[in-house]
């Protein structure tokens, strides 16, 4: 038979039927890279098979792709055997008919964690020995070299060198140290809880060992050799437990099974102008704070996190928080949902503990307080009219609305002197006032003048009731704030429903509907919006007994903003 042009010695039977040659599928143990070249003999008869002598002329060890590699140099394709032996872990490789033809034969000292050396000699006159001495028994392939070298590549599994718990700032995790590209086959198993890791075509650097572990959700972490090609790593849990994989791409030979960090529970501690919500963590996780309006739920999301315990809810009513749950919302993420009231604002607070999450939520002094809105004109009565035809009665009624809507979210307890579009008279507007015990009246107006040109916002007061020239001055600030308007301050006048309210009382102009600019900015909802905004704030101020920061507020629309006289304008 020929090999690569040359003519090979099988020992083995075969059988001939012409040109056709049959090869018994036992026929593995010789190594024939490039494939069979079979044909007659030159002299026209059968085939001849001769073995050609063999020359070992070089070993090497190398690493590739993080695999411990001998190669080993021949000048012919070669028959060799194998055996992995024990006492001392060796794996020993024979080339028939081969003799080693280099000069230099001393051991090869490799000591990598895997191979310690490798050593060859003449065996017996027909066999070439090379002899990888090993650390421990470990999995391996041979197989031809490539091109137009000979000789063999002995390739063993890749190693794991160690694997380790680690909490570190609170965020625990099990890292593999190996080498090369691990691919990990992960499994999560119940009855008992636990999470199984697989490395496929790797080999154990250790014996078989376990990790105790403190932890709350992990007992322990179980390392050994599954089989002789795959280490198995088992984390025993106490649960369900979230964790991602990371490889690391700039340590191939590294993975690290993340669970993040664990959050142990929720404070909450009441104060006069505010409620803390503290939450305990294990370190310092990202998180994501937002407000969802329809809901009225303060939503805190702890992102890489594992909650210690099952999920629990802590009822409050305090007047700022109705009551807190805390849930395992995904498998990597806590969620704190905050139940309120109302919505007024929070804000972090630094408790110099890395470990805390702490939020301040405020407490709003409009809570339970009564307020009359009222929507000037309304009904037959349209109040001013601009150039463009807009009238003030629908103007007033949507800021109105808005104004209302806010004043809501904050706790308040709102009236209307009117909803939608009708008439209502002065004294009505009033009564509504003293009938109800109000603590402030605030009336909503355009203003208007003969003159096309003047322009801004001003806020009447009348000094019956002593606070209401600070209430006046408070409004004005923060409509002028909001609304960027030119400020014309607040002033004292006598007006009907200022003098008979018997509460705090002020009267808004919220800017000249007869100058054609401001018509144009009565027409835009954004406007509306933020005057009313700045209405609000200054009647937040007014309670506090403070000037209150301004903060983003999202568009609230009104209830009914559906009404006829603003409908082209929306």
């Amino acid at each position: 038979m020929r090999a690569r042009g040359e003519a090979t010695l099988l020992f083995i039977a075969v059988l001939a039927f012409g040109f056709v040659l049959l090869i018994p599928a036992s026929f593995t143990g010789i190594v024939y890279a490039g494939g069979l070249d079979v044909s007659p003999s030159e002299n026209g008869e059968g085939p001849n098979v001769v073995n050609s002598p063999v020359r070992v002329v070089g070993i090497k060890f190398a690493q590739v792709d993080g695999r411990a590699q001998v190669i080993i140099g021949t000048t012919a394709i070669c028959n060799y055997k194998t055996a992995l032996l024990k006492q001392p872990d060796r794996l020993v490789i024979d080339i028939d008919n081969a003799t080693i033809a280099m000069t230099k034969r001393d051991p090869i000292i490799v000591d990598d964690g895997l191979v310690r050396r490798i050593r060859m000699a003449q065996f017996s006159a027909n066999v070439a020995r090379i002899v990888i001495d090993l650390s421990l028994s470990a999995g391996y392939v041979i197989r031809a070299r490539e091109g137009t070298s000979n000789g063999l590549i002995v390739s063993f599994n890749r190693e794991i060198q160690d694997v380790s718990f680690q909490d570190i700032s609170g965020r625990s995790a099990v890292t593999i140290t190996g080498t090369g590209d691990l691919t990990p086959r992960v499994m999560t198993l119940k009855s008992p809880d636990r999470i199984v890791i697989d490395i496929p075509e790797a080999t154990l650097l250790h014996e078989p060992f376990t990790i105790p572990v403190d932890h709350a959700l992990i007992k322990q972490v179980r390392v050994s050799q599954n089989t002789k090609d795959v280490v198995r790593i088992v984390v025993d849990t106490k649960g369900d437990l979230g964790f991602d994989i990371v490889k690391q791409e700039d340590k191939p030979g590294r993975i690290v099974i993340d669970f993040g960090y664990l959050v142990k529970g929720v404070d909450i501690a009441t104060h006069e102008s505010k409620t803390r919500v503290v939450i305990k963590t294990t370190g310092h996780p990202g998180r994501s704070i937002r407000y969802l309006d329809d809901l009225k739920l303060l939503v805190i999301d702890i992102e890489n996190s594992q909650l210690e315990t099952s999920g629990t809810t802590k009822v409050v009513k305090d007047g700022v928080i109705n009551q807190v749950e805390i849930t395992q919302f995904r498998p990597r993420i806590v969620r704190v949902a905050i139940h309120l009231p109302y919505y007024l604002g929070h804000s972090e607070v630094d408790t110099g503990r890395p470990d805390e999450i702490a939020l301040d939520i405020v407490r709003s002094p409009l809570l339970e307080k009564v307020i009359v809105v009222d929507p000037g004109h309304g009904g037959s009565d349209p109040g001013a009219i601009g150039p463009s035809g807009l009238q003030e009665k629908f103007v007033t009624l949507d800021i109105a609305l808005r104004l209302a809507r806010l004043l809501e979210l904050a706790g308040a307890k709102v009236l209307l002197t009117r909803a939608d579009d009708r008439f209502v008279s002065l004294p009505d507007r009033v009564a509504l006032v003293n009938r109800n015990n109000a603590d402030l009246f605030v009336s909503v107006h355009v203003n208007s003048f003969t003159d096309l040109y003047p322009s801004g916002a001003e806020t009447f007061y009348f000094d019956n009731v002593p606070e209401s020239k600070r209430l006046a001055d408070l409004v004005q600030d923060g409509l002028v704030r909001e609304s960027e308007v030119n400020n014309r301050k607040a002033k004292n006048r006598e007006l009907y429903v200022l003098r008979e309210a018997r509460v705090p009382a002020c009267l808004v102009e919220v800017a000249f509907i007869s100058n054609f600019e401001e018509e144009m900015l009565l027409m835009r909802p954004d406007f509306r919006q933020k005057a009313a905004q700045g209405i609000y704030w200054g009647i937040l101020s007014f309670f506090s007994g403070k000037p209150v920061p301004v903060v983003q507020l999202n568009m609230v629309q009104p209830n009914n903003i559906g009404f006829e006289g603003l409908r082209e304008y929306n």
